[in-house]
């Protein structure tokens, strides 16, 4: 390159040219963003990838304060502004919203059009302010239906300059019960909708571009598989538009409690709300904050309010490092979720409950590394026949010294292989026994510490500097 940078150029171009063409393809791979990093180790440690993993710093949460740049939006009244869901629910009170900031061209999409009562009294409400509303009958899945709405909506009304695609269809229950038909079901409204929009306005001079997600694909939700998933899908649709220029806003909803789904069916929206704790948002709130989003270019935020106490009761990942920033802010430094501290229980616990507490620990501790439910963990049974390697026991030996304030050695995991007999050496550990078994022991075990780290991690604590070994880790 240095000596013909003339023919280094040429090179390149032809090859960037082949890229560009789809003759040459990157190796394949699988992103995961930085605070994901523990999922993409687990990821690879299950062979599961083809090609390479990687850890990606672009999908960062930005750094945006929605109440950076207090401000009042304001829409043309000679454009059009299109609302998928638009007539019913929470999608019928962003048309209203969008009303209020001066939109006078609004076109409402429903699968059943403007049948229901519903529909009928917010197009009433909405013609009463003079708004034109163009009620359409429509299945946002159905690319060529979509695709002839559009076209007849650009031909009859002023230029198409936002978006809202705030269409769902709910339909929870536990992944053993649900079968392809019920999958689709919830996956095609938000997926299909968000991709034919998306290539069907490709040409519109758009505003804005909004989807709406759910505040559950930040903490999960028993029975919602589907829908996690599909919103997760309208994610990482705004950020690949947010990267190409193009606008694009995404918002995780929590639990609104006035309209839609939620205040239909408020058992589940109770749930909910005691499972994040805080409170539900009322839709006046919660639109609040799109406005500023809008306003600050926001490509993702979770709307939502949540008491992190609370939440860390129900969540099993509470520990991991994409929430410590949640935690810290709720002055959840310290363990929040019950930790038990086991030298106080030295004095309090017979000898058999002091081991039976610390298996339950144990058990709990695996069955996350693991990704298992914890009763079906054995605890005379060898944890390495339960596909445990190395890379997980730095996992677990890292999260018991937080927990009990020990310095434990990750090869004692081989010498004891079941968590019974790992039970064991920790109840000895806690009750200083190995203190007492003089100079030689005291220096072995720390021998053995050390060498179990030059195994696992290629570090020697000895030298000032650490050297690291290769390894498939």
């Amino acid at each position: 390159m240095r000596e013909l940078p003339a023919l280094t150029e040429t090179l390149f171009s032809e090859m960037m040219a082949l890229f560009a063409d789809g003759t040459l393809t990157p190796l394949p791979y699988t992103v995961f963003d930085s605070h994901r990093v523990i999922e993409a180790f687990r990821y690879m440690q299950q062979a599961r990838q083809i090609g390479k993993v990687v850890v990606t710093y672009d999908s960062a949460p930005p750094a945006v304060t929605v109440n950076a740049t207090p401000g009042r939006l304001t829409l043309d009244p000679e454009a059009s502004y299109l609302i998928t869901g638009g007539l019913s629910g929470f999608g019928l009170a962003t048309a209203e919203w969008l009303a209020d900031k001066g939109a006078r061209h609004l076109i409402l999409i429903g699968r059943s059009g403007a049948q229901r009562e519903e529909a009928q009294q917010g197009i009433a409400r909405l013609e009463a302010r003079r708004v034109q509303v163009h009620a359409k009958a429509c299945d946002v899945t159905r690319r060529e239906d979509l695709a002839t709405l559009l076209d007849d909506c650009r031909a009859s009304l002023p230029p198409l300059k936002g978006i809202v695609h705030a269409a769902t269809v709910i339909d929870d229950g536990l992944i053993r019960n649900l079968d392809e038909e019920r999958i689709i079901r919830a996956l095609a409204p938000k997926i299909d909708g968000a991709r034919h929009l998306d290539a069907l306005t490709r040409d519109d001079a758009l505003d804005f571009f909004v989807l709406y997600s759910s505040a559950t694909t930040l903490f999960g939700n028993p029975g919602q598989s589907s829908y996690v998933a599909a919103n997760h899908w309208l994610e990482a649709l705004a950020r690949a538009r947010h990267a190409q220029g193009r606008p694009a806003t995404c918002v995780g909803w929590g639990a609104i409690e006035d309209v839609g789904f939620l205040a239909r069916n408020t058992q589940t929206r109770d749930a909910l709300v005691e499972r994040l704790g805080g409170q539900a948002l009322n839709s006046a709130e919660a639109l609040s904050v799109l406005e500023q989003m809008l306003l600050n270019d926001a490509p993702f935020l979770g709307v939502l309010e949540l008491d992190w106490h609370a939440l860390a009761r129900f969540l099993p990942t509470a520990d991991a490092p994409r929430y410590a920033e949640i935690a810290r802010s709720a002055g959840d430094q310290q363990a929040t979720k019950g930790d038990v501290d086991f030298r106080a229980l030295l004095d309090e616990l017979e000898p058999e409950e002091l081991h039976a507490a610390l298996l339950t620990l144990l058990r709990k501790e695996l069955a996350k590394i693991l990704l298992t439910e914890e009763d079906k963990i054995d605890p005379q049974r060898s944890i390495y026949d339960l596909g445990f390697d190395s890379l997980m026991g730095v996992e677990l030996v890292t999260a018991l010294e937080a927990r009990l304030g020990l310095q434990i050695p990750v090869m004692v995991l081989s010498e004891a292989s079941t968590l019974a007999r790992f039970a064991d050496y920790l109840m000895r550990k806690l009750q200083g026994q190995d203190a007492d078994t003089g100079a030689d022991e005291a220096s072995s075990d720390k021998a053995l510490h050390r060498a179990s780290l030059i195994a696992l991690h290629g570090v020697d604590e000895s030298q000032t500097t650490p050297q690291y070994a290769e390894s498939d880790a």
